[in-house]
Order: structure tokens, then C-alpha cells, then sequence
């Protein structure tokens, strides 16, 4: 079964999740403050984060529907919310998460390309090949 989901990362060592959330106008998926600890004993984050990931709110196999979603989202407010992040030198990027079977890689519309080249977002996929043959294998060895 293939699975796919992208997210949305604004992150560096001066964002403020909390004026993402302000400017955004929407809770993120994740979120944390430079300095804070990831746990109890771990080591404190150097860079502030703000996540929102397209996992809960598109039903798609496609990775466009996905990124497109994300794009539906921050293109409203890009004009304030854009000016900050270059203000402090935060990144910004789409992370996309796909798991699929057989060959073949990721093919983006320009239309959709463009749009991630207007907001000034770096884009990276992530592909893991399912094997189907260790399937087949483990089904031949219990027969």
C-alpha cells in the first residue's frame, strides 16, 4: 500500500513558533522554541521550529494533492509571514514522505513548481521502496 504525506517546515535559530502561529493564522502540527529541551535529559533545540504536515488533511496517494494543500495555506498569508522569516534567517521548506511500491520516482506539475518557487521554498522527497518480494518470499516458505 502506498503512503504519502508533506510538511511544511519553517525552522532557524531565532524563530518564534509563536509569531509563525500569529502570522499564520492556524495552529501548526509541531512546533517548538530554541532552547528547549527535548525531553528531560536531552539536549536543548539550537532552532526554533514551526511544522504543518498535509498527513490528517488530504486523503491522496498523489504528493501534489499534498504539497498543493500546504501551498492553499500559506499563499493567503505569505505577505506577512514571508517578510519575517527572511528577517530572522529562517529556512523554509516543503518535506515530502513517500512510501510506494514498484519503480518509478516523483513527477511535479510546473504550475504546482511555480508556486513553491513564488514562496521561496526548497523541496525535498523522501521515497522509500516498498519490496514486494519478501512478501511473496515469506508467503512461499509457509506453504
Amino acid at each position: 500500500m502506498e503512503r504519502c504525506y508533506a510538511t511544511m517546515r519553517f525552522f532557524g535559530p531565532a524563530l518564534d513558533h509563536r509569531t509563525v502561529t500569529a502570522l499564520f493564522g492556524r495552529e501548526p502540527s509541531y512546533a517548538h522554541l530554541p532552547g528547549e529541551h527535548r525531553n528531560r535529559v536531552g539536549k536543548p533545540y539550537p532552532h526554533g521550529m514551526w511544522l504543518l504536515r498535509s498527513e490528517k488533511h488530504v486523503v491522496s496517494a498523489d504528493l501534489e494533492d499534498h504539497i498543493g494543500w500546504l501551498l492553499d495555506q500559506v499563499e493567503g498569508v505569505a505577505h506577512t509571514l514571508l517578510p519575517y522569516l527572511q528577517s530572522i534567517g529562517a529556512e523554509k521548506d516543503v518535506d515530502c514522505y513517500w512510501e510506494k511500491e514498484g519503480n518509478g520516482g516523483a513527477f511535479f506539475h510546473s504550475s504546482l513548481l511555480k508556486r513553491i518557487a513564488a514562496l521561496d521554498l526548497a523541496l525535498g522527497v523522501t521515497i522509500y521502496y516498498l519490496d514486494e518480494s519478501d512478501e511473496e518470499v515469506e508467503t512461499m516458505e509457509d506453504s
